[in-house]
């Protein structure tokens, strides 16, 4: 497999009312991912307004699906929304703007209400290249073992962004508050 010319994987989970918070999730693996691939030297942002990545999300007894794409451009840098459906737990709207120069997650709207962007606190653990099957395929991907350090916790995470726009992420598996949270890219669109 080719260097990756790493983005950030953009991916928040926040429910709707008081069901899931963002705060109890873990925003902050975007950020992470970002400053990860910038000490390797391979940031390089250059998405394209419409380039967008589909997935399933998982949460034990609710499922639901994710559309993640990139709205516009600006001086500032990217504005990507995600769009997901979690069934009876209802709809997200999340918009993030990434900094076009540094990668850095500039503002948080969640359903229209601005959030603090997260802060990270994680460490790689394992990364090594290997094929991943997801509902849109079978391909080669970076798997990264990330510990977040505050609370001890694993997230599983393949991507690839030569292939995946938005980050590259094809498949992860966090933890959540209601157990293992799993999503898996079912498609994706470059422009």
């Amino acid at each position: 497999m080719n260097k990756f010319s790493v983005y950030a994987f953009i991916f928040v989970f926040a429910m709707q009312d008081n069901a899931i918070s963002t705060s109890q999730l873990q925003p902050a693996l975007d950020q992470f991912i970002f400053e990860f691939v910038q000490q390797q030297n391979f940031l390089d942002l250059d998405w394209k307004v419409g380039d967008s990545a589909d997935y399933k999300v998982d949460m034990g007894m609710v499922k639901g699906d994710m559309h993640s794409f990139v709205r516009e451009k600006n001086a500032k840098g990217y504005w990507i929304q995600q769009d997901m459906n979690m069934g009876p737990m209802g709809k997200q709207k999340i918009e993030i703007l990434i900094d076009k120069d540094t990668g850095a997650m500039l503002e948080l709207l969640v359903n229209g209400q601005r959030q603090q962007p997260p802060k990270q606190n994680m460490q790689v653990l394992e990364s090594r290249e290997e094929k991943v099957t997801v509902p849109a395929g079978t391909f080669d991907s970076m798997f990264l073992k990330i510990k977040n350090k505050d609370d001890n916790k694993i997230t599983l995470t393949w991507i690839n962004p030569e292939i995946v726009p938005i980050g590259g992420m094809m498949k992860t598996i966090a933890p959540g508050p209601m157990g293992e949270v799993k999503v898996d890219m079912t498609a994706y669109k470059k422009q």
